[in-house]
């Protein structure tokens, strides 16, 4: 979900109703999920989005955070720590009837 991503949607849904994207975030250098953290041997990219949806133009939940996007991507795979944590994207797409407001991050995990 990069900017180019972004700007061909954008265009296409525009007539619809409301979409967006806004970059937030870039290389944060470690997140840990242990107190002690040691460096250890990467797993490899994993990857996590985080949504809400919407129904009739009413939110079924708060925005969708960092946090949430780090949670969901715990739940996925055992791992102490990532590295280069990215938002890769945060988009809002909205035709009144159904929507959804995402928030998307990529890392490198490490086990």
């Amino acid at each position: 979900m990069g900017s180019s991503f972004c700007g061909r949607i954008f265009i296409f849904a525009s007539f619809l109703s409301t979409f967006s994207c806004v970059t937030l975030v870039k290389n944060v250098k470690m997140v840990s999920y242990d107190s002690n953290p040691k460096a250890s041997k990467p797993i490899g990219p994993v990857s996590s989005v985080a949504c809400v949806t919407k129904i009739f133009n009413v939110q079924l939940g708060p925005d969708p955070t960092l946090t949430d996007a780090l949670a969901e991507l715990a739940s996925k795979k055992k791992f102490t720590y990532v590295q280069g944590l990215k938002l890769e994207g945060s988009s809002e797409f909205n035709i009144f009837i159904y929507g959804r407001k995402c928030l998307g991050i990529t890392a490198v995990a490490f086990q």
